[in-house]
């Protein structure tokens, strides 16, 4: 049988053994012991002795007695580390002991109390501040008093590491909050905003030992299994940092964040975009733009979410460059991250969509002035998207961006260039190209040809619209390679004749195969009338690019013939089946018919089989005479080429028949062929009838 030691009388007179006999600071070893062995047997009678510990520290207060507050300090620590089991029976009690031990001015007894918060802290579980709404209050104005004193001002004096002590022990007290069971409360949620304002006021003190104290307990706040204590943590110190005084909020985010919360605290964050202002998105996007480019934050699918959002915040704050540039630096992390195969074609694919619907929705509306700003933020982010992420993982069929060809033709030229940027950059990614059809090429075109005005339209049509157009079918050219002949002559034929657009479109057609593999940028260069005069009529245009050719060498005038050549060769038709056209992204493009005609929807024009005469405009009898016989060297030219590899090689020149006869069998897709062109062309000039006019024509039957 366990015996118990009596109290002799009453609990208050065993409470009262525990002070020394002489003015000492501590309790009497034996009685304090006594004491807590008795609470342990008897749990019941913990509330009354905490009540008349509570009394005695305010009796002690009153008269300055700081011997006697310590002595009850001491004895209330005990209490709470042996007792941790019946932490309910002591919570509201220990709480209205430290606010009374917080009234006095001895810095022994402070420091303490400090350490009696702390045990508390780590034992409280909350669960009492629901059913006792002034118990919370009270231990919310105990927070208020420590974060008082961690706020007042250090000192820079020779005392100062004996004067800013109290700072530093307040500090370490609020820091104890950050592992405490009551802070995934909803008291304890106010009374963790409450600390940080004390605890990120010394952040940037002079006090060397105070500032590392705070960032200590910055950390234990963040260091947490809770994802809404660390997002409750993260909105304080938001409001409280500034845009630019992120270096070390970034490097305790990199260090102190659980993995586990990672992807939480990315969505919190950017929830919270839509709600704050100016000065907290940079903030924001700061600690986004670490989460994002960490692989740990694990945001899966949740790419494009995060995307959506981030689009819908840039087109909020259009005219804050600064926040523009933040925000495109998350989406270009978001996509140099690689959580998934295909996501920066998926991050591309879902930018061109919003442009598409962004554009209905001013369509359907009043004209919204910010609608240039918007599109070019979006094409720029595009661009961000493309350079930040891997050139494997940019796929994305062709034919989602049918549906933003307007912004070739937009009437905000930076607009316009900066689509042709992103257009042409996409059409030269490694093996983007590979996957476009012949077909789906064709439709391509006939998007970006539909663009082009009609001659009534002309004279509204600036010249950087013209140069965009112009460098987005030079990409989709070169990306089709052999195909891209017989497109460029499918362009012209969807043109009204006499048009504008089509005589522009032939000169520029004639350059782009000139220049070759050169940048596309030389377009605008060679073509000055796009720049100064955009309302130039078609007869002027037409007198300038003869003109042109009149001034041109003998070597520019050779690239001319040689293009009219291939622009005659281009005009065999296709035969194809009615084969469906629709991609991955559900973009329907169109059917082609089986017959030999290309419709174009967008203007009504339509790519015909050619009739056996051919008119060609703007060529002297000189020229075409020239052009059939550089005709005639070429083809003997490229009959000896034969004849000699038939020579060194017989087996070539089987591979060479075999490919000839399966050339000429009839196929479901019958592609361009220069050299069954060209044997056509000539069995055409051999009935040559030259008539000339004043206008210099040639007519070919």
């Amino acid at each position: 049988m366990v015996n118990v030691p009596m109290l002799h009388g009453n609990t208050s007179r065993s409470f009262l053994r525990c002070f020394p006999s002489k003015n000492e600071s501590e309790p009497v070893p034996n009685e304090l012991s006594t004491l807590i062995f008795y609470l342990q047997t008897r749990p019941g009678k913990i509330p009354k002795l905490v009540a008349m510990i509570e009394e005695k520290t305010a009796h002690a207060a009153r008269r300055n007695r700081p011997n006697v507050m310590l002595v009850c300090c001491l004895i209330m620590r005990e209490i709470v580390q042996q007792l941790s089991a019946h932490t309910s029976l002591f919570a509201k009690g220990t709480v209205d002991v430290i606010n009374a031990l917080l009234t006095s001015p001895n810095d022994a007894v402070f420091q303490q109390t400090c350490l009696l918060f702390a045990d508390y802290n780590a034992v409280h579980h909350g669960l009492l501040f629901m059913g006792y709404p002034g118990f919370a209050q009270h231990f919310l104005d105990v927070v208020r008093k420590f974060t008082s004193v961690a706020r007042a001002p250090t000192n820079t004096n020779s005392n100062a590491a004996k004067s800013n002590s109290k700072q530093t022990q307040a500090l370490t007290s609020l820091a104890s909050l950050g592992h405490s069971p009551a802070a995934q409360t909803v008291c304890g949620r106010q009374a963790l905003t409450l600390a940080l304002e004390g605890i990120l006021s010394q952040i940037r003190s002079s006090d060397k030992l105070c500032s590392e104290v705070a960032m200590s307990a910055l950390r234990a706040y963040i260091d947490t299994p809770s994802l809404g204590q660390t997002s409750t943590v993260m909105d304080t110190v938001i409001a409280f940092l500034g845009p630019h005084d992120e270096s070390q909020l970034l490097l305790l985010l990199q260090s102190q964040v659980q993995p586990a919360n990672r992807f939480g605290l990315c969505v919190c964050l950017v929830q919270s975009l839509s709600e704050s202002s100016e000065q907290e998105i940079m903030a924001r996007s700061h600690m986004l733009d670490t989460l994002l480019k960490n692989p740990d934050s694990k945001l899966g699918l949740s790419a494009v979410d995060i995307l959506r959002v981030l689009l819908e915040v840039q087109h909020a704050h259009i005219d804050n460059n600064d926040v523009l540039l933040q925000l495109r630096s998350n989406i270009g992390s978001l996509a140099a991250t690689a959580i998934y195969p295909g996501q920066s074609g998926d991050l591309t694919g879902e930018i061109l969509l919003s442009l598409k619907r962004y554009n209905a929705k001013i369509a359907n509306s009043k004209e919204d002035t910010n609608a240039s700003a918007n599109f070019e933020c979006d094409l720029l982010n595009v661009l961000e998207v493309m350079k930040s992420s891997t050139p494997g993982d940019r796929k994305l069929p062709a034919a989602v961006w049918q549906d933003t060809f307007f912004l070739a033709s937009y009437s905000d030229p930076r607009v316009a260039s900066t689509y042709a940027t992103a257009f042409t950059k996409f059409m030269s990614q490694g093996k983007a190209g590979h996957s476009i059809s012949v077909q789906r090429g064709i439709a391509l075109a006939k998007g970006l040809c539909a663009q082009l005005p009609s001659s009534e339209g002309a004279e509204t049509q600036s010249a950087e619209s013209y140069c965009a157009l112009f460098s987005c079918l030079v990409a989709l050219a070169r990306t089709m390679g052999a195909d891209s002949l017989h497109i460029l002559s499918v362009l012209v034929e969807t043109l009204d004749k006499g048009s504008r657009s089509r005589t522009v479109l032939l000169a520029v057609c004639k350059r782009v195969l000139a220049l070759g593999q050169e940048d596309d940028s030389v377009i605008s260069v060679h073509w000055p009338e796009f720049q100064s005069q955009p309302s130039q009529t078609v007869n002027e245009i037409e007198d300038q690019f003869e003109n042109q050719l009149e001034n041109q060498t003998e070597t520019e005038i050779e690239n001319q013939i040689e293009l009219e050549l291939k622009t005659i060769c281009i005009s065999v038709p296709y035969k194809t089946k009615e084969v469906p056209q629709v991609d991955s992204w559900g973009v329907d493009m169109g059917t082609l018919e089986e017959d030999t005609s290309f419709a174009d929807s967008g203007r009504g024009n339509t790519f015909k089989r050619p009739s056996t005469s051919h008119k060609l405009t703007n060529l002297s009898p000189p020229l075409v005479k020239d052009l059939v016989r550089r005709q005639t060297d070429t083809l003997s030219q490229y009959s000896a080429r034969s004849a000699r590899s038939s020579r060194h090689s017989m087996q070539s020149m089987r591979s060479v028949q075999s490919v000839q006869s399966v050339h000429s069998r009839p196929s479901s897709v019958t592609p361009y062929n220069l050299q069954e062109s060209r044997r056509q062309l000539l069995s055409m000039v051999q009935d040559v009838s030259l008539e000339s006019n004043s206008k210099g024509t040639l007519t070919v039957h």
